[in-house]
């Protein structure tokens, strides 16, 4: 025997008020905004791969919770990878150094809305460094020695800024031999270990705490160090939403008065994140004319 069933069809005006019911039924925690793509935070590596993802994990959630939309943490693990990201307007919010905000902004529309401070400061300097054994007084010593730089060219406080007090010094690109390693941290390491006879890293290298783990710093001396410049900033793509890039400059500058935002800060190992203006880097577009640096170098 068959058995056939019927289907009464449910009519428009009660399916409208089943739909209308389930709606008000989801959780009142929905971010709003939380249907958009996410936003990518790319973080350049100024250290290495696994430290960086676990330094700044926590800045990205809270990001995605005053925005109301997820944000996606990214780092490389090299810098040219990393620039791929920028050069091809990857990344919505990116912290990046100097001389990579320069050309970004030049080139790619990213526009500065803030700057690291560590160690209660929002400004850096380069340093040359050497062993402390090593017999080197002076930067002319430096002549035909081995001098390593953390990163590649585009590296600013590790690079650009090292090489310009070279120059400055009387040693011309050729005098010395130059290499590079992956990351500024690596380039004090090879010093340390007698693998390079000098290094050319941003101060704050010297002082992060990881570092300060694996090396005795009481064998190693700063030989040189540059003028102040602006601190690493906090850029994002010129053609986001403008309230959207108000509210990401309003957490970044912020977190200082929350215990989550201090916490963040904490993994960071910064001490803040303040305001900052792409006139504050002025100074530092003119260093890298003067040096021919016109270009990202490959």
């Amino acid at each position: 025997m068959h058995f056939r069933t019927h289907i009464q069809p449910i009519p428009a005006i009660r399916l409208a008020i089943l739909v209308l019911i389930g709606l008000l039924c989801l959780p009142a925690s929905w971010p709003a905004g939380a249907a958009d793509k996410p936003l990518l935070l790319g973080v350049f590596p100024r250290h290495n791969y696994t430290e960086t993802q676990e330094m700044f994990r926590p800045l990205a959630k809270l990001l995605s919770q005053a925005l109301g939309r997820e944000v996606q943490l990214e780092t490389t693990r090299d810098f040219e990878s990393f620039w791929s990201g920028v050069s091809s307007r990857r990344y919505d919010i990116v912290h990046l150094n100097q001389y990579q905000y320069v050309q970004a902004q030049q080139d790619f529309g990213y526009k500065v809305l803030a700057k690291n401070e560590e160690f209660g400061v929002s400004t850096l300097s380069s340093v040359i460094l050497v062993r402390a054994d090593s017999g080197i007084g002076s930067l002319k010593q430096l002549q035909g020695k081995r001098i390593m730089f953390g990163g590649d060219r585009s590296a600013a406080m590790s690079y650009l800024i090292p090489k310009d007090m070279l120059e400055s010094a009387g040693l011309a690109p050729g005098s010395y031999r130059e290499e590079f390693a992956l990351n500024p941290p690596n380039a004090l390491m090879a010093v340390y270990l007698h693998r390079a006879d000098a290094c050319g890293v941003g101060e704050a290298v010297v002082q992060q705490q990881s570092v300060a783990k694996e090396i005795n710093l009481g064998e190693v001396k700063i030989l040189a160090r540059s003028s102040a410049i602006p601190h690493l900033p906090w850029a994002v793509r010129n053609d986001l939403d403008a309230g959207l890039i108000t509210k990401v400059k309003q957490t970044l500058t912020t977190l200082d008065r929350s215990d989550a935002g201090r916490n963040a800060l904490k993994r960071a190992q910064l001490t803040n994140i303040v305001a900052a203006t792409d006139a504050e880097y002025e100074p530092f577009k003119r260093a890298t004319r003067s040096l021919g640096q016109n270009r990202h170098a490959k």
